[in-house]
């Protein structure tokens, strides 16, 4: 019988100033051990370090798979420094993450469990690679969360000013201050949506395609930013319904025996940023063009609540995004079936109606 390691891998838990490292292996006759748990600076010195760590680890001929959590931003260099190397990389969702963990009834949690558990993941479970992002997508995800942060703050003084001016005593120096306040960061907005602009020209082909994507009534130029730079392209999407609950569009049922019927509700465990340069479009949708407004008009009659089907119209527009880019075709408003839509049999629509 066989005594050696048949599966090994390290598992990272990466913070601001260092991550930590855990080499773990599974055997025939030992099961799954860790062998060694070491950190590192986040810096190119402490990666350059783990690097020449890792390659003194682990069997030959086996894979080595590297995982390591989605925290911020702080994964990212470490990522892509193994990624440009050749290794296997998996980055993992932090509630993927977290779902494992309670899995194995780890009730105690610091940095070197957490490598330890990533570890164990990389090696019982199956997991995507991960792939560096185009470089292209990467900044203009830098841009558009900028924006999106700058939009926040004008929409909070400006509510700021509307309470002040509405109130029974106003100071007429904090009004000032608001309004020059709302002043600069509407250049700002202005400034980085002309770098984006600039950054998109660069990319001729690209230009083009979100060109055609625009042919779509209420699908603009800043929307499809969004959905590139957070999607890096739609790259790594496979099909519509892993995009759907990427965006956290999917719905959620709970259903069970005869006592437990819990109606269909939108998930909101996928991607945020999405789901939010999405409402406009669809609220434009819903105006201006006329098979989302009688979509719309159906589902609200069938159960009487706005938001659910506005949401179910932000669903469609995604779809319909996707489904233009990755055609590379523009805007046909008498083609009314989407290209690879039907899954299993099913029309688009039928899909649709899960939020219903």
């Amino acid at each position: 019988m066989t005594t050696g390691t048949v599966r090994q891998s390290i598992g990272i838990d990466c913070a601001k100033d260092e991550f930590v490292a855990a080499y773990c292996c599974s055997s025939e006759l030992r099961g799954s051990e860790c062998k060694q748990t070491l950190a590192f600076k986040n810096s190119k010195q402490g990666i350059a370090r783990f690097i020449s760590w890792q390659g003194k680890l682990g069997e030959e001929g086996l894979a080595l798979p590297m995982v390591m959590e989605a925290t911020g931003v702080y994964h990212e260099q470490l990522a892509c420094a193994l990624y440009d190397g050749g290794h296997q990389v998996h980055v993992v969702l932090p509630n993927k993450a977290k779902a494992f963990t309670r899995s194995i009834n780890l009730r105690s949690v610091d940095d070197g469990s957490s490598a330890r558990t990533l570890a164990l993941m990389g090696m019982e479970r199956k997991l995507d690679p991960w792939e560096k992002p185009r470089e292209l997508y990467s900044r203009m995800k830098h841009l558009t969360r900028e924006r999106e942060d700058i939009q926040q703050s004008l929409s909070s003084t400006k509510n700021q000013l509307h309470a002040e001016e509405a109130g029974a005593f106003t100071n007429p120096g904090t009004v000032k201050r608001l309004k020059s306040r709302i002043r600069f960061l509407e250049k700002q907005i202005l400034a980085v949506e002309t770098d984006l602009r600039s950054l998109i020209k660069t990319e001729k082909d690209v230009k083009e395609r979100i060109d055609r994507v625009c042919t779509a009534p209420g699908i603009g130029w800043l929307t499809m930013a969004v959905l590139l730079a957070e999607t890096n392209g739609f790259h790594h999407v496979r099909n519509q319904r892993q995009l759907t609950k990427y965006a956290g569009l999917d719905v959620e049922k709970q259903d069970s025996g005869t006592s437990v019927h819990k109606p269909g509700r939108l998930s909101k465990k996928g991607n945020r940023h999405i789901r939010k340069a999405l409402y406009m479009p669809a609220l434009s949708r819903i105006r201006s063009e006329a098979s989302s407004k009688v979509f719309f008009k159906r589902l609200v009659s069938k159960h009487g609540v706005k938001m659910k089907a506005l949401a179910a119209v932000q669903r469609k527009t995604l779809l319909l995004a996707y489904t233009l880019w990755k055609n590379n075709t523009p805007y046909d408003p008498q083609y009314h079936t989407c290209t690879g839509a039907q899954e299993k049999g099913q029309p688009l629509e039928a899909a649709l109606n899960e939020l219903a």
